[in-house]
């Protein structure tokens, strides 16, 4: 059993386009028709007719009228969002082709029709079915998908333009990282005093090599202040390195000792490699260990 409104009009109706949700209908042999897997609205196609067809009961509201263009819903017991959507189609096509709607009464009814004016605008709630807004009611741009499946294209290839630009500039940035350890100096080096002082002290790669062992030894353990410096050289002063990490990692020692640049660019900054000591009440090293940038 369906329900049925009758729109009695001056112009066929002919264009699904202007119909709510005007992709979601099909055409077939029947009309035009919104499927849903529990019911389905058809507009079926606009008929011609002459004076003696329009209902006479209707009076003035329907003079003129040409066509005839019958909207059904199936079946009669829908869901409220249903019902609206099949309201506003009858509607829309009212509007579009300057028709009035119209109701069947009951065949025993002394009036067999009635003219439908709706109090408000149906909204429908099932976001599935949600109507659209004013201007979709009008014919739709055919181009408008092949246009969002360029938007949605030139997106893809913009995001994969940034992952290759971070993935090259983290590549970059890995590859000019600063050494973490003795070893990426070249072999790594037991301890020997007398090579680091001597050969040691024009040469900071060789410190360098020998740094880890030098802490594993725990060569430092007991010194006092002084003898670490006359070791390791001028106590680190404490001025700002120009790189914050490297900073905080010099502030939670009680002295450091620059063990040498990495680099002697002036410009870049300060790359050095650091020893920091925790020292006692005596000022005796306590703790030591190698801080790298």
């Amino acid at each position: 059993m369906s329900d049925t409104l009758t729109i009695w009009s001056r112009e066929p109706f002919t264009d699904e386009r202007q119909l709510p949700q005007n992709t979601r209908w099909s055409v077939e042999p029947t009309g035009f028709v919104f499927a849903s897997p529990q019911w389905r609205i058809v507009v079926a196609p606009s008929e011609s007719i002459d004076e003696r067809s329009v209902p006479r009961e209707l009076g003035p509201a329907l003079q003129n009228a040409q066509f005839r263009t019958d909207v059904r819903v199936v079946p009669f017991d829908v869901p409220e969002p249903a019902r609206e959507l099949f309201e506003w189609t009858a509607r829309i096509v009212a509007l579009s082709t300057q028709g009035v709607v119209t109701a069947a009464g009951p065949r025993s009814a002394r009036q067999a029709h009635r003219v439908v004016t709706f109090s408000r605008r149906s909204r429908a709630i099932d976001p599935t079915i949600a109507l659209p807004s004013a201007d979709l009611l009008m014919p739709r741009d055919s181009n408008w998908r092949a246009r969002y499946n360029a938007w949605i294209a030139l997106a893809i290839v913009l995001f994969l333009g940034a992952l290759v630009g971070a993935f090259a500039f983290g590549f970059r940035s890995i590859s000019k990282a600063p050494p973490r350890s003795s070893a990426e100096f070249g072999d790594p080096l037991a301890f020997d005093a007398e090579r680091w002082d001597g050969e040691g002290s024009r040469d900071v790669s060789l410190r360098l090599r020998m740094l880890d062992d030098l802490i594993e030894q725990q060569v430092l353990i007991g010194q006092s202040v002084n003898q670490v410096r006359g070791m390791l050289g001028p106590r680190f002063s404490g001025e700002a390195t120009g790189s914050p990490e490297l900073d905080r990692k010099l502030a939670r020692w009680d002295a450091a000792f620059r063990i040498g640049p990495i680099t002697s660019n002036p410009n870049r900054l300060d790359r050095s490699v650091f020893v920091g000591v925790r020292l006692n009440a005596n000022d005796l090293v306590t703790k030591a260990r190698a801080i790298w940038p």
